[in-house]
This record gives C-alpha cells, sequence and structure tokens, in this order.
C-alpha cells in the first residue's frame, strides 16, 4: 500500500509514523515512574470530567481482568496499530501491522495467531482490534 500523505488537516489523526521499538519505549514511559517523561505521561492517565463523560488525553479506558487498562488503536488503508497498558502490573501490548485493506479481517487473524500462541486457545468466531488486543493483553497479565 502506497504511504498516506496526511500533511493539513488530518496530521494530527494519523500523521504518526513509527516501530515496535519506539512503541515499546512508548509504554515504558508510560509505565516507569521514574522515566525522565514519568510526570507529562502520568498526566494523560488521569480522566477529565467533561459533561457526563471522563475522557483521556489520548486513551480510551477499558477493563482487563478486573484492572483498569489505558488503549489506543488506530488505522489506515495499509496499517494498523494497537496499544494498550495495564497500570496495576507494569504491562504493556503493542500491535502493529502494515497490512489493512479497508478492514481488520487480515490484522484479525494475524492477532487470532498471536492469542492462540499466548493462551494455547482458539479465538472463534474473529473479533475487531481492540477485542483481540484487550485478550492479548489479558493472557499476558495471567503470564505474568
Amino acid at each position: 500500500m502506497p504511504h498516506w500523505d496526511l500533511n493539513g488537516v488530518h496530521d494530527g489523526a494519523g500523521a504518526i509514523k513509527s516501530s515496535v521499538h519506539d512503541m515499546s519505549l512508548f509504554v515504558q514511559a508510560n509505565l516507569n515512574e521514574e522515566h525522565p517523561l514519568a510526570s507529562a505521561m502520568q498526566q494523560s492517565h488521569v480522566p477529565i470530567r467533561i459533561g457526563e463523560s471522563e475522557l483521556y488525553f489520548g486513551w480510551q479506558e477499558d477493563t482487563a481482568l478486573d484492572q483498569n487498562i489505558l488503549w489506543h488503536n488506530g488505522g489506515t488503508f495499509g496499517a494498523t496499530s494497537y496499544l494498550a497498558i495495564n497500570k496495576e502490573q507494569g504491562v504493556g501490548v503493542v500491535l502493529l501491522s502494515n497490512y489493512c485493506f479497508g478492514s481488520a479481517d487480515r490484522v484479525d487473524e494475524y492477532l487470532d495467531a498471536i492469542y492462540k500462541f499466548l493462551t494455547k486457545k482458539d479465538l472463534y468466531p474473529l473479533t475487531f482490534l481492540e477485542p483481540v488486543g484487550k485478550n492479548i493483553l489479558e493472557s499476558v497479565m495471567q503470564n505474568q
């Protein structure tokens, strides 16, 4: 898939280019309270009440194994990403794919294979990216 040029108003929604190494450093900065960027990262982990909603700077909140997780995902034609952190256990998951053509079907197949490898269980039927990433995070949390 050719690179998308997101110059202009869409830059904030998808002009980030990264690698698993870079995203692993980002996870470490979010989980390690001794990291030089920890104070800035911690600010994004605190929800802000807006009307009836509690929102985070760049994060969505969910639960996994009765613990809070923060996650974010993204995708364009040709790329899909998912990152989740569990601060209580100090665990993070980064999933990046350079294959996606308008749906997460192929990504789901790969994530299902990762989940099967980690848990020795099949996901059936295949699910969307967020639940698969959440299940992978849960399996990592259980194996700590």
